[in-house]
């Protein structure tokens, strides 16, 4: 399959995905199966074309700004992301959402509380919350992916420092010891987007909230915009 055809493929089953979020969270009437391989395909030849014109003679696009897209993981694996976030003057937010190779959301959650810490202290209790929530629903293969870099850094070379911080970073990779496959990765915040939203969900609430099914829409339409973003980069 050469690379028009596949783009051409993705843009499809991107269509179809929206198409079964729209039917699941009533967003207006379900279009046509005709319409929807057409009206994707028109994109994609659309968009091929524009990219042809807008490069410049000899030259290429800079890639850079892919780092900061979220990508879905190989089959069999679950991507996790997680974020904190301070929400009003001293609230915290943590926030997760685990997706599937497809990019659909397998589970999501956010727990808000008083007391702030500092950032890295924070996004390590929230991936701490993360994992948790993950395994209680038998979640074994994961991703785990974050935008703190230096959070990232230490649960790769597994060095925990001699403070409080360390104290949450011991208990994290304690937790994972017991799971099938768990791989760290340092994303920018923009391919982060869908975690940092439900880490500042409103309205402000103490209950831990935790979705099988469901949950606030503007979250799955921020996973729909992750998914188109994908299928962007796939056809460049």
């Amino acid at each position: 399959m050469d690379d028009t055809r596949l783009g051409e493929f993705l843009a499809v089953m991107w269509e179809i995905w929206n198409e079964r979020n729209r039917l699941i969270f009533g967003h207006g009437s379900v279009r046509c199966g005709k319409g929807i391989a057409a009206r994707a395909i028109q994109f994609v030849r659309g968009f091929i074309e524009f990219k042809l014109q807008s490069l410049p003679k000899g030259g290429s696009e800079d890639s850079s700004w892919k780092d900061a897209v979220w990508r879905p993981p190989d089959t069999g694996i679950l991507r996790l992301n997680f974020d904190a976030g301070l929400v009003g003057e001293r609230g915290y937010g943590w926030g997760f959402v685990v997706r599937n190779h497809l990019g659909d959301i397998m589970l999501m959650g956010v727990k808000q509380g008083d007391g702030f810490s500092d950032p890295e202290t924070e996004e390590a209790r929230a991936c701490l919350f993360a994992l948790r929530s993950a395994v209680a629903y038998g979640y074994q293969r994961l991703e785990v992916e974050g935008d703190c870099l230096s959070l990232v850094g230490r649960l790769k070379s597994k060095a925990p420092p001699n403070n409080p911080l360390g104290y949450f970073i011991s208990d994290i990779l304690s937790f994972t010891g017991n799971l099938d496959f768990i791989v760290w990765k340092y994303i920018k915040r923009g391919g982060n987007k869908v975690a940092h939203a439900i880490a500042h969900l409103q309205p402000f609430d103490y209950r831990e909230r935790v979705w099988l099914e469901g949950g606030p829409p503007s979250i799955h339409n921020l996973a729909s915009a992750d998914m188109c973003k994908f299928i962007e980069l796939s056809i460049i």
